[in-house]
């Protein structure tokens, strides 16, 4: 089970208690790290990275990568970003 878009640690404390073990796209580095505490696995989207930052203001995923907070790398929307 993955939570998707979350953004504070009271968030990703209700989506581990439901059994996310996944967070997909957390939205802020509170959520990055939150997630982390609570064993789970953060994925972000390669477009962020290729574009250098989030397309809507949230976390850049090559600053949770330099942190040691990013575990998955996904194509999110567009397959090539994986390359």
């Amino acid at each position: 089970l993955a939570s998707h878009d979350d953004a504070t640690h009271a968030h990703v404390a209700e989506s581990h208690q439901l059994g996310s073990v996944i967070a997909e796209f957390p939205t802020t580095f509170e959520a990055a790290e939150a997630s982390r505490r609570h064993g789970m696995n953060v994925l972000m989207g390669a477009p962020n990275i290729v574009r250098g930052g989030s397309h809507s203001g949230n976390v850049a995923a090559s600053e949770l990568a330099q942190l040691g907070l990013l575990d998955i790398l996904s194509s999110d929307y567009y397959p090539a970003s994986l390359l």
